[in-house]
């Protein structure tokens, strides 16, 4: 699949993370980046979905910054968190976490 899974794998750092807690077993959850964007290449769903997404906040000093993206679909609120760094004049996400909340 191109598209979706093609643009995240282009906007996180190849040695990226992501970290979270899982909502229904509240287990702590490592995942390297690339296992995240196989899932999304993976997903014939990806982008297609009736989502609200929304830059809640940015705040960027130097060569790094943190954004705050809320996603709303169906039931669900996600609200990610992500590190990122200007690395080579260009911007990548080094980080992920995130937190599901149900409506």
């Amino acid at each position: 699949m191109s598209g979706v899974g093609d643009r995240v794998e282009k906007a996180f750092h190849p040695s990226a993370t992501m970290k979270y807690v899982d909502y229904k077993t509240g287990e702590f959850k490592d995942v390297p980046i690339a296992e995240f964007i196989s899932r999304v290449k993976s997903n014939p769903n990806a982008g297609k979905s009736d989502r609200k997404i929304e830059i809640a906040s940015t705040n960027i000093e130097g060569d790094a910054a943190q954004a705050k993206i809320r996603i709303e679909s169906g039931n669900v609120i996600m609200n990610d968190y992500m590190n990122l760094l200007k690395i080579n004049g260009e911007w990548k996400i080094v980080s992920k976490i995130f937190s599901r909340v149900d409506k």
